[in-house]
């Protein structure tokens, strides 16, 4: 049994890849085919990095995850 909690250096750059305009995480996993758990651990880290954020939407239906910024 794979009982791994964080994601991969692989997963983390798939998201990274995959968020190509404002999306929802459950949206964001299942473009990417990475696990709900593990896409949000992965948000996390990409946020400490600089490289995305998140804005709430006016509506209630969730948070928006988008990429900042210019980078390679």
């Amino acid at each position: 049994m794979n009982s791994r909690r964080y994601p991969t250096a692989e997963e983390v750059e798939r998201i990274l890849w995959d968020l190509e305009r404002p999306m929802t995480l459950r949206m964001v996993s299942r473009l990417s085919g990475v696990r709900y758990d593990r896409a949000r651990y992965a948000m996390a880290i990409l946020r400490y990095r600089g490289l995305v954020a998140f804005r709430r939407r006016s509506d209630g239906k969730g948070t928006l995850w988008y990429r900042r910024g210019r980078y390679v």
